[in-house]
């Protein structure tokens, strides 16, 4: 048998109330179902923060390689900690200039114009750039190709699990494309797709 509690206030209204059981047992439904679905919320968290971080890489590459054709001279993206020089760590930010002497430092005085930065204040993903000349810049002539062969960046989260790292590839001719999960298993490939490892 139910019991419904009824309170008379002192306006003459009727109001009604829930039982402790009652609350109880939807205060523990309500955990529960909040405890499950946490593990969801974190992966959602995780997979918008690459893909943020990865399109705001393929935006810069993309600045870059348009600069490049529109100034018809060098343009060269490298990763910069001071957001002023190129140096540091792919994860601590990039900037983007206009190489005229084609040195790939930023000089000001030799006529060189900063762009475009980016900085990370505390980016918990790895970024790394692989290629064939070097690890620390990316330079695109007044063709917008790259001087140097293809290579990749690939972003990998702190606890290194593949189901949240991504590449962004380059091609010998100056194109980025993000990788992509081609056989559905949840891990995207690289450019010869073969799975991401971080």
């Amino acid at each position: 048998m139910k019991y419904t509690y009824t309170i008379q206030m002192a306006t003459g209204r009727r109001q009604y109330a829930f039982t402790l059981t009652e609350l109880l047992v939807t205060l523990s439904i309500t955990s529960i179902l909040l405890g499950s679905s946490a593990p969801l919320f974190t992966g959602i968290i995780m997979n918008n923060r690459v893909v943020t971080i990865s399109n705001d890489l393929l935006t810069a590459l993309q600045v870059a390689r348009s600069e490049a054709v529109k100034r018809n001279q060098d343009v060269t993206l490298c990763k910069s900690a001071d957001s002023l020089s190129c140096g540091g760590n792919w994860s601590d930010g990039w900037i983007i200039f206009s190489d005229k002497d084609h040195d790939r430092r930023l000089d000001p005085v030799d006529g060189d114009t900063l762009l475009y930065t980016k900085k990370f204040d505390s980016l918990e993903y790895f970024i790394s750039w692989n290629a064939f000349r070097s690890d620390n810049y990316i330079q695109y002539n007044a063709q917008g190709f790259i001087h140097s062969n293809n290579g990749t960046f690939k972003l990998c989260p702190p606890d290194n699990d593949v189901h949240y790292a991504r590449a962004i590839i380059i091609n010998r001719v100056g194109r980025a494309r993000v990788s992509a999960d081609s056989n559905n298993d949840g891990v995207h490939e690289d450019s010869r797709g073969r799975a991401l490892v971080c």
